[in-house]
């Protein structure tokens, strides 16, 4: 992915309409809110929100190997 060794702040803007919740590091810890000089290193997993028209675009513009979650109010 085009994130690999990049921080937030250089790539912030790819990802406009999302919410950056966190980043699930390989060995299963947590960074909530990752601060804009954070560097994303292989393996980390971004946790983020938004609408599935900007998930998708990020993802592509990104070339990110993911998978979206989605979730409908009311349907559990």
């Amino acid at each position: 992915s085009l994130l690999n060794n990049a921080t937030l702040a250089e790539k912030g803007t790819d990802m406009n309409d999302l919410i950056i919740v966190g980043i699930r590091k390989p060995d299963k810890t947590f960074i909530f809110k990752p601060s804009s000089d954070y560097r994303f290193k292989a393996g980390d997993c971004l946790i983020s929100m938004g609408t599935i028209e900007s998930y998708t675009a990020a993802k592509n513009h990104l070339k990110l190997h993911t998978t979206a979650l989605q979730y409908n109010p009311g349907h559990f």
